[in-house]
């Protein structure tokens, strides 16, 4: 069974070409580097980073307040129970914002993958806080034009004032952020 189909057990908001997108750059991460996701809702695309680069560390950080309506309250022992099941065991979660983590971090970040909050306080504060401890940036949800415009508007703002970063594709609603070598 692929990576892909082994963490589609697990419920996700993404499509497969994105699933596959994210796989790739998880597999860019070099063994014992670290991949933080912002946003891990019920594990889903966690599962894709931590099967898709076993020999590295996933950290995801969630503050655990929403999930789709209908669906069961996520937290972070059902998280760690799904990860479990399709056998995803590198990762670590930190229940809390974001954007208070950033402020004791001090880690380089191989893989940075954004899908929290989705305001543009949010992904800026995540942008400008994190990106200075990586390399390659994903986000979620980008030109969503049903809602989250403030995701868009935020990696605008972030590409203009950050000469070293350049936008190196856009996978569905994925936009993958390159620090210029």
């Amino acid at each position: 069974m692929n990576v892909i189909d082994q963490a589609a057990r697990i419920y996700s908001i993404t499509t497969v070409e994105e699933r596959e997108c994210l796989a790739a750059l998880a597999q860019e991460v070099p063994d014992q580097g670290l991949m933080v996701e912002i946003g891990c809702l019920y594990g889903g695309v966690t599962a894709v980073l931590a099967l898709s680069q076993p020999h590295a560390a996933v950290i995801a950080i969630d503050d655990f307040s929403w999930h789709p309506e209908g669906m069961p309250v996520n937290s972070p022992a059902l998280v760690m129970d799904n990860l479990q099941k399709v056998g995803a065991d590198n990762v670590t979660i930190i229940a809390g914002d974001s954007r208070s983590q950033h402020k004791d971090w001090s880690r380089k970040i191989n893989f940075l993958w954004i899908d929290g909050g989705h305001s543009f306080e949010f992904v800026h504060s995540d942008l400008f806080h994190f990106s200075g401890w990586c390399d390659v940036i994903a986000l979620h949800d980008y030109q969503n034009p049903a809602e989250w415009m403030g995701i868009t508007k935020a990696v605008t703002m972030f590409l203009e004032s950050h000469a070293d970063w350049r936008m190196e594709k856009v996978v569905g609603m994925i936009v993958v952020l390159r620090r210029n070598q």
